[in-house]
């Protein structure tokens, strides 16, 4: 993959969206240009995909991780992996990955802006180690 995600919005923002049922249920071909708006982690090992706020790219390589796994998990049946923010539907005789993004899409100038907003807020509150 040569793309990955950029931040599309807040996380906190697409967060809430969640929250306030502010979003689609889509399946992992339907998720080029949508923001997150699910912590996506597979279990093992442990490390977030996708951020709440991100928006999947193009070819994201997260996106085909997430493909190997369902592959998988349709071809061994009883052997699914553990995972946060992906939700397995069943259609037919195979099992599909669906995931949460957000329903309101921004356009780049809105990106450009949360950015430029994030990087004021990164310089008032540095990250300390």
């Amino acid at each position: 993959a040569m793309n990955e995600p950029v931040i599309a919005e807040r996380p906190i923002d697409a967060h809430t969206a969640l929250i306030k049922g502010d979003v689609d249920l889509v399946t992992l071909d339907q998720l080029h240009g949508r923001e997150s708006a699910s912590l996506v982690v597979v279990y093992p090992p442990g490390i977030a995909l996708q951020v709440p706020g991100e928006r999947y790219a193009d070819d994201s390589a997260a996106v085909e991780y997430l493909r190997l796994f369902e592959e998988m998990d349709n071809r061994f049946p009883g052997f699914e992996n553990e995972m946060q923010g992906i939700f397995p539907v069943r259609e037919g005789d195979r099992l599909r990955y669906r995931t949460y993004v957000t329903k309101g899409q921004h356009d780049e100038s809105s990106h450009e802006a949360h950015v430029r907003e994030m990087h004021a807020l990164h310089a008032l509150h540095p990250l300390r180690p």
